[in-house]
Formats: C-alpha cells, sequence, structure tokens
C-alpha cells in the first residue's frame, strides 16, 4: 500500500519501557488488520512471535515509498526503533494534527477525535479492559475483542486524519503542522533515545545529605510543637497550629471549612512563628528528595544505564515543549549536578535572566 495507518500495543505508554503486544494496520477506509505476537489465548489461529512478525513486517514500515499515518508517531517511532525498524515516510500524525487545529484541548486522544469528526463512538480501552486494579493486559483478552479495538484504531486514525487534513486547510494550518510540528517528531525521538546519565553515586549521597537535614528539622518541629506528629497530615499540623499554639486561623477550606494550611497561610504566619516557618523549610526539602534524589535512581533505564525524559509536543496550550518521566524543564540547581556528560561530550546551559533553562 502506498499509504496505510498503524497503531501499536504495548504492555504500557512509555515507550522507553514499551514491550509489543501487537500490530494493526488500514489500507483503507472501514478496514483494518491486526497481527497479535505475544498473546496467550488459546484461540489463536496463527501464533506470531514477536521478532519474526517484524521481520517479516520491517520492509514495509522501513519503504520510503510508503507514506505512513499514526496516533503520536513519535511514541511509535520510539517503540519500533527499540525494535530495529525505522520507519522511512512519517506522513501524518492525528495527535499532532489535533492539537495544531485546538491547542488548548485537555485531551487528544484517538476517541474523542473520533466523535469530533466522525461523530462515531469508538471502542475504548476502558471498556474492554476495566479500570484500576482490576485492568486486564490486552494479552489476556480474547483475541476477537483485541482485533475488534486495534484494527479500529487503526481504521479511525486513516478516517480522522483524512478529516483533519480539510480542517487544517480551512483554518491556514497546514503549513505550522507540515513545516513546524511534523518535522520535529524525528529529532525529539533521536534526543529520548539518546537519554542522558546521572551520576547515582552524587545522587546517593546528596539524598543522604538531605535526610540528615530534615532529621534535625524535625527534631526542632518536635520541640517547638511539644509534641512528635504527623508533619505531613494537614490535620494534625492544624492541630498544632490553631489549636494548641493558639495561632490566628487566616482562611478555612472548601468543603470541610477546616483550618487551612496552605503554602501562602504557613508564609504570613511564619512571620510571628518559627514553628510554621520550619514546616515550610521541610516540605521544600522533602520534596526536592522525593520528587529528584529518590525518584531520579527509579527512572534509570536498565539497558542503557541513562534517564529517558518524554518531550510532550501536544500538550502546553502555548506551543512549547513540555517534559514528563521525568521533567527535565524545572530541575532545581542542586540537582543539576548529577546530570553527567559521556566521555567527549559536554553539557551545555543556555537561558536568559528572566527565563533560565536546562538543557
Amino acid at each position: 500500500a502506498k499509504r496505510f495507518a498503524v497503531y501499536v500495543l504495548t504492555d504500557t505508554s512509555i515507550a522507553m519501557r514499551a514491550e509489543i503486544i501487537g500490530l494493526a494496520f488500514s489500507t483503507t477506509p472501514q478496514s483494518g488488520y491486526y497481527v497479535p505476537c505475544t498473546h496467550t489465548s488459546l484461540e489463536l489461529p496463527v501464533a506470531f512471535h514477536r521478532t519474526e512478525a517484524l521481520e517479516i513486517l520491517k520492509p514495509a514500515l522501513e519503504n520510503p515509498a510508503s507514506s505512513i499515518v499514526g496516533h503520536d508517531l513519535k511514541w511509535l517511532s520510539i517503540v519500533l526503533r527499540r525494535n530495529g525498524i525505522q520507519l522511512a515516510k512519517l506522513t501524518d500524525d492525528t495527535m499532532l494534527a489535533s492539537y495544531v487545529l485546538d491547542s488548548t484541548r485537555s485531551t487528544h486522544r484517538i476517541e474523542n477525535a473520533a466523535l469530533d469528526t466522525l461523530t462515531y463512538q469508538a471502542i475504548t480501552d476502558e471498556s474492554i479492559r476495566g479500570k484500576g486494579a482490576k485492568t486486564k493486559s490486552f494479552t489476556e483478552l480474547p483475541l476477537e475483542v483485541v482485533l475488534s479495538f486495534a484494527a479500529e484504531r487503526a481504521d479511525l486514525i486513516l478516517q480522522i486524519m483524512d478529516a483533519f487534513k480539510n480542517s487544517l486547510e480551512r483554518e491556514s494550518l497546514s503549513d505550522v503542522y507540515r513545516n513546524l510540528e511534523l518535522p520535529l517528531i524525528q529529532t525529539l525521538v533521536d534526543i529520548e533515545l539518546a537519554g542522558v546519565r546521572i551520576d547515582s553515586k552524587q545522587l546517593k549521597e546528596q539524598s543522604n545529605r538531605l535526610e540528615s537535614k530534615l532529621s534535625t528539622l524535625r527534631d526542632r518541629i518536635y520541640e517547638l510543637a511539644g509534641e512528635t506528629f504527623n508533619i505531613n497530615s494537614p490535620k494534625q499540623l492544624g492541630g498544632v497550629l490553631f489549636e494548641k499554639l493558639k495561632l490566628p486561623t487566616l482562611r478555612r477550606t472548601g468543603k470541610t471549612k477546616v483550618a487551612s494550611t496552605a503554602v501562602d497561610v504557613l508564609e504570613e504566619l511564619a512571620i510571628t512563628h518559627e514553628l510554621p516557618r520550619l514546616v515550610l523549610d521541610w516540605r521544600s526539602l522533602q520534596k526536592l528528595k522525593s520528587t529528584y534524589l529518590d525518584a531520579l535512581p527509579q527512572l534509570v533505564h536498565p539497558e542503557t544505564g541513562r534517564v529517558h525524559t518524554s518531550f510532550n509536543q501536544a500538550v502546553a496550550a502555548t506551543g512549547r515543549l513540555s517534559s514528563s518521566e521525568p521533567n527535565l524543564q524545572n530541575i532545581p540547581s542542586v540537582v543539576k549536578k548529577v546530570f553527567i556528560a559521556s566521555s567527549g561530550y559536554e553539557l551545555v546551559s543556555l537561558g536568559c535572566k528572566k527565563a533560565p533553562y536546562f538543557l
């Protein structure tokens, strides 16, 4: 086929860790095909091993004469690159098209786009797998159920993109979509796959130093309160501040109407009493420790030994990139030291006085 849509089922949404369960394709509207790779269902007429299936599909996916349409082609490209396949021609991305048309939308999911452009209610992930602790893996579901879901997704991607093309032309946004957003995909794929090294030893040392500071703060807070309590509990903290120490209640929460211990409240109380100020320091250090010093080592990829963030093209309403898992755009100065360059390379920090950024 000269043009086809691709949809891949995986065991996790994290591209750098995802294992392929199956691949779906669509070449014409209202048709779809599904290739199961790691299903455990007994009714499988033909069971492909993932490696075998990808080897057969590789020539088509890497054919420069074929135009590939997908939903989040960056994610798809990373998953397939990790399996030895480099998509040759990234032609259209329904997620990016949706974002260009309306960057203020809270979500750019396939089912939302299908409802908006085709007035069609698509099968949802939750409706076949369940929610929360009862969520089932795609590999556990009957093959016919997965076939319907995956093939429909591939089919919808193709149909939605045709509708989006007309909208992009009508809104004079094709140029932004074609010349700005689409070419950026491959650059972000390369950056995310490369990742960044971190000094795990230095992270551990910083975490231990911070734990020592937290311990000192905790002891002083207990001393001022005259008792031990859960500093992270708004209810227990409120009891100490407003019932025991008789500090003024500056604001109450919406529904429960209990005395607020929000940051702005504690900042005002800290003007007249040491304990609220120490609690603010405690919260700040604890967040730094849990969010970065303790979390980053857990995010080091077992195969690459690096941290691989995800740069999101279709999240921020302003058009800028955002970063997640982990967020590397808001790294505190004290934590930046743990990011290190490979031999022969340099890390460069660029920015301006008003808005410094870390690269």
